[in-house]
């Protein structure tokens, strides 16, 4: 099932709690919980919509991934500018290549956006998954926009996530990235959501997740407010007294704040007290705030602290190895195979 809730207090708040296992281990969860939002507040935006239409999304998926990316366009506001690349095993898309101005990009005014739905409308399911190739188109049509836009870039993939060499797919977007976000929209039943989070993960960006032929527009009305929306960036945690162990934090890349999303941050320490939290807003100014926590008996707190921890191993192994630049890799892949182990 899926669960939604909504925000309701009016500024940010955190919450910390700690679990004492039978061995003697503590572990801390740290949750920061963004404050009730409405509306779009962000830059303004350059979005590449990148449509999954390969055999898998043969139906009702493909329907469902259609409107749903029409929904998401008329949540563009007058200064963004967006594109889509529809793939399957080959890539084609919504406007041509623009030698003069070297971009894919269009305004999301009222007949840019009916331009985008007409395209829409013709995307029919068909062939091999190749997403890798089109999300290294998707990163290659970023890079060529004019130098001189302050428009934040972006990559939004609606997919059911049945892909097979998922490595490739997030190796690319821990190397090529930059300062492009991916956000991702898992459209099945029984969706690839592991792969689609990590993605969005290492994509700086969230996930979300419906079921085909729902009511899309209630599943996908925070998306389009919180695309390149974030609330609080650069987040991390300072020890006061609760003596946090070297290098137990998780995950290392702790994500940004998102309206309607929670960040969760967990970490090993030998005294259980208080924690300082710290970021910056993406408006502007800093954040700090000092919490204090309390004890809890539940056990699952250690197991999504290993899970996380397993998650940022994993991903420091993805690009441990040299690559084709001669760049020097890392981290060591037998001391990281080690410490998954541990």
């Amino acid at each position: 099932f899926i669960l939604r809730w909504q925000i309701t207090q009016e500024k940010l708040e955190n919450d910390l709690v700690f679990y004492k296992d039978n061995e003697g281990e503590t572990y801390g969860m740290l949750t920061v919980i963004p404050p009730k939002r409405e509306g779009f507040f962000g830059l303004a935006r350059d979005i590449v919509f990148v449509v999954d239409r390969s055999g898998s999304m043969e139906g009702l998926k493909m329907i469902s991934a259609i409107k749903a990316c029409s929904i998401l366009l008329d949540t563009l506001g007058p200064d963004d500018r967006f594109s889509i690349l529809a793939f399957d095993d080959s890539m084609d898309w919504f406007t041509p290549f623009n030698k003069d101005t070297k971009t894919k990009f269009i305004n999301a005014d009222e007949a840019g956006i009916e331009k985008g739905n007409k395209f829409l409308r013709e995307i029919t399911a068909r062939g091999g998954t190749e997403l890798d190739s089109a999300i290294g188109e998707a990163i290659q049509a970023i890079k060529k926009r004019k130098n001189n836009t302050e428009n934040m870039p972006l990559i939004l993939l609606l997919t059911d996530g049945q892909i097979g060499d998922e490595s490739r797919v997030l190796k690319r977007i821990q190397k090529e990235l930059n300062d492009s976000r991916v956000f991702t929209v898992g459209i099945d039943t029984a969706v690839n959501e592991s792969f689609l989070k990590r993605l969005a993960v290492l994509g700086g960006g969230t996930s979300t997740f419906v079921v085909p032929g729902e009511e899309l527009e209630t599943a996908l009305q925070v998306i389009g407010r919180e695309i390149g929306n974030p609330l609080l960036i650069d987040i991390n945690i300072q020890d006061e007294n609760s003596n946090i162990i070297d290098n137990s934090t998780a995950p290392a890349n702790i994500p940004d704040l998102f309206a309607g999303r929670t960040v969760n941050i967990f970490f090993k320490a030998k005294n259980p007290d208080s924690i300082t939290v710290t970021g910056k807003f993406f408006q502007g100014g800093n954040f700090s705030s000092s919490v204090k926590g309390h004890e809890v008996n539940v056990s699952a707190i250690s197991q999504l602290w290993a899970k996380s921890k397993i998650f940022s191993l994993e991903d420091d192994y993805r690009v441990s190895e040299a690559n084709s630049y001669g760049e020097k890799p890392v981290r060591d892949k037998n001391k990281i195979k080690e410490e998954i182990i541990n």
